[in-house]
């Protein structure tokens, strides 16, 4: 199993923005995502080496993968409501949506630390929570053979 920690505040996929140029209108990312998905890239890039090694090929082959999405427990909140909230029992229910997340994760790491996004063929202990600390983004990696090995180990049915 790989483990990367994206310490900046999640930001999720968007809609494409018009830019006007000239007599033509180019859609581009937002600037916000657009740092972000870098900052993945980038930070995603130095977590792969060092669990991998310097020359790890990128993973290739079916990839299930975990993502949590840590927030910051708004300060407006009362002491029981962040006591809840820290603790794991109230999970952030407000847009954007999981699944935005998600795929801006997948861009970012797409020919960084696996070939293409298309080999992720599932989502295991994925979610939204709030966090007493700083936001970050957590992504666990595990390989179909590894899974597998984990499961027999504990005597589960595939």
């Amino acid at each position: 199993m790989l483990r990367f920690e994206f310490k900046e505040e999640a930001i999720a996929y968007g809609r494409m923005i018009p830019v006007h140029m000239g007599r033509f209108t180019k859609m581009v990312k937002p600037p916000k995502q657009r740092a972000y998905q870098e900052a993945v890239q980038r930070q995603s890039f130095d977590q792969y080496h060092a669990q991998r090694g310097a020359d790890a090929p990128l993973l290739d082959g079916a990839l299930v993968l975990s993502v949590r999405v840590y927030k910051a427990i708004p300060k407006s909140w009362s002491r029981k409501k962040a006591a809840l909230a820290a603790d794991g029992l109230l999970r952030p229910t407000v847009k954007p949506d999981m699944d935005n997340y998600i795929k801006l994760v997948l861009d970012g790491m797409t020919g960084v630390v696996w070939v293409d996004d298309a080999q992720v063929v599932g989502y295991e202990r994925t979610g939204k929570f709030y966090t007493p600390g700083k936001p970050r983004t957590e992504v666990r990696i595990w390989t179909m053979e590894e899974l597998i090995a984990q499961r027999k180990a504990k005597g589960e049915r595939q």
